[in-house]
């Protein structure tokens, strides 16, 4: 009965009242999304800069070579099902983690995050590939994005109650939102 009620209500609940976290984290991620397009449009070396000259070759190969998602493809299904599950879990928990330490960390990785997918998504639409680039990375993106969103919104409530301790003492804020941002993230 208990683990039922953790799911029916306390899972949810903590959602409610993390809600304005929630929300920041969105705008942020989309305020990101927003700067990485326009970043994209407005200088055709923003990709590269960005993420680096051999992640971009590696791309631009790719692309002249008819495999645009070549990148995803360069390892066993199975393997790259493990990679990409690994690198999540270790971003959400780095975005978690990093909130103990300044909230204002967690929201800087938010909004880069949200350039990363800007850049991406527009740098493959210039090159004629933008519906492809909707479908292939973003198959694991759509549980991956809500993720770091949830992550990153519990990150921010965990820095808050250590920063910004209100009428409790500063551990006993640390505890208490420690306990709904580790809920969010589990």
């Amino acid at each position: 009965g208990e683990l039922l009620y953790f799911f029916r209500y306390t899972i949810p609940m903590s959602f409610y009242r993390s809600r304005k976290f929630l929300l920041l984290s969105l705008i942020l991620f989309l305020l990101g999304e927003t700067i990485g397009i326009i970043s994209q449009c407005l200088d055709m070396d923003f990709f590269e800069n960005f993420f680096g000259s051999g992640y971009y070759e590696t791309t631009v190969s790719n692309i002249v070579n008819g495999n645009p998602m070549g990148i995803y493809a360069s390892e066993k299904e199975s393997d790259m099902f493990f990679m990409i599950t690994i690198n999540n879990i270790r971003v959400g928990f780095n975005y978690f983690v990093h909130g103990l330490l300044t909230p204002f960390y967690t929201i800087y990785m938010t909004v880069m995050t949200g350039i990363m997918m800007g850049c991406f998504d527009t740098f493959f639409f210039q090159h004629g590939h933008g519906m492809l680039t909707l479908i292939a990375p973003n198959e694991h993106g759509a549980l991956e994005l809500p993720a770091i969103i949830v992550c990153s919104a519990a990150g921010m409530q965990l820095g808050m109650g250590w920063f910004f301790p209100g009428k409790l003492t500063r551990i006993k804020a640390l505890i208490n939102s420690a306990q709904e941002a580790l809920i969010m993230v589990l």
